[in-house]
């Protein structure tokens, strides 16, 4: 027994895999709860780190060579076993990769100021092929690599109907109304509407996100089979209609959310989990506190560290409890100020000084959580 304990938890935090090996990672169930399997058969608690690339920003030569040391000692340090997808880090550390923006999924672009939507027509034969080449140059890089998990997809994408036209000016069916005469998608809705005239428009938005997913799920399983689909990243809990992620839950893997809170709100998490049968991963979450300069900072804020690794530790350990719950990945690992002047805060500050205390507090906790992994 002690032996499978250790065995676990070594997985769990190490979990390095040479890269030759590409048998896939798969998802099991061990008394009641689901879990990650590794390519060599061992269940895996994730405890990742998203967007460590921001460690070296800015930084050139010696300079961007110190910053990536840094990096891997810290991951190593304190018990992160997966970051996104880091190009510097292939071959060492696992990881999730982050397709970012899918094309076709509502989501908002940010260029010279202006801010614009991200509408196809999801229905055109042309929209499937340049999806399905986005898709093959993703997979390219990385369907080989045994330290890819899988795949996430648009990272916050807008489904809410109502939010769509406050972003964007218009909802993606008034995108899809408007088209031109005999275009693929306006065919498909004024068919709809003819065999559905009582229905509302919001009901044709299930119809769109089933033909993005369906075609955008078929060409990851074509250009890199046996990784996992982690669904798009969606914000907050439950950041979409529900009926857009039972849309998701038909042909991804997992379910990814982004919690924005400070104690886990599991209910929405328990009836996403019953209604798609899917796991469920937090793929982006953290808690801070005031620091020097910086008052304001991202993610729901404490008065001092300690009280926010108090907190952190009570989150995490209530959502491991949850049965269909596979892990977790901290958002920021070097500091960030946003254009509003907020803090998005990480384990380093923008100069790069570890917060000790904070890296140590999360050390610790990381520990406790895999030890207790190892005892499920």
């Amino acid at each position: 027994m002690k032996c499978r304990f250790l065995s676990v938890v070594l997985s769990a935090c190490c979990g390095y895999i040479h890269a030759a090996d590409t048998r896939p990672w798969t998802l099991g169930t061990t008394e009641g709860r689901q879990h990650l399997v590794t390519p060599d058969g061992k269940p895996f608690l994730i405890l990742g780190l998203s967007h460590a690339s921001g460690a070296w920003q800015g930084k050139l030569g010696p300079a961007r060579q110190q910053a990536l040391e840094h990096l891997r000692a810290d991951l190593r340090e304190l018990k992160f076993n997966a970051v996104g997808y880091v190009p510097e880090l292939i071959g060492e550390f696992n990881y999730i990769h982050n397709a970012d923006r899918l094309p076709g999924s509502p989501g908002t672009v940010t260029g010279q100021g202006q801010r614009k939507h991200l509408y196809e027509d999801v229905f055109d034969p042309a929209f499937h092929t340049r999806l399905r080449k986005h898709i093959r140059g993703i997979a390219a890089k990385t369907a080989q690599d045994a330290h890819c998990i899988g795949y996430w997809w648009t990272d916050i994408p807008v489904w809410n109907p109502g939010q769509q036209k406050q972003k964007f000016g218009m909802s993606y069916v008034d995108f899809i109304r408007a088209l031109p005469d005999g275009a693929p998608g306006r065919v498909r809705y004024e068919s709809w509407k003819k065999e559905n005239a009582a229905a509302k428009d919001d009901a044709f938005h299930v119809l769109i996100a089933r033909e993005l997913y369906t075609v955008t799920a078929a060409a990851y399983r074509e250009f890199a089979p046996g990784k996992l689909l982690f669904s798009e990243r969606y914000n907050t809990i439950p950041g979409a209609p529900l009926e857009i992620i039972a849309e998701a839950g038909k042909v991804v893997d997992v379910i990814s959310f982004q919690p924005y809170e400070k104690t886990l709100k599991g209910d929405i998490l328990d009836q996403v989990h019953a209604m798609t049968g899917k796991p469920i991963i937090l793929s982006d979450w953290s808690l801070s506190f005031p620091v020097e300069g910086h008052t304001n900072t991202m993610w729901p804020q404490f008065p001092t560290p300690t009280e926010a690794a108090t907190a952190y530790e009570a989150y995490l350990t209530s959502a491991f409890a949850k049965p269909y719950i596979l892990g977790y990945f901290k958002c920021q690992y070097r500091d960030a100020i946003l254009p509003t002047g907020q803090l998005k805060q990480g384990i380093r500050s923008v100069s790069g000084e570890l917060r000790k205390d904070w890296a140590e507090s999360l050390r610790q906790i990381h520990t406790r959580l895999l030890e207790k992994f190892g005892r499920w």
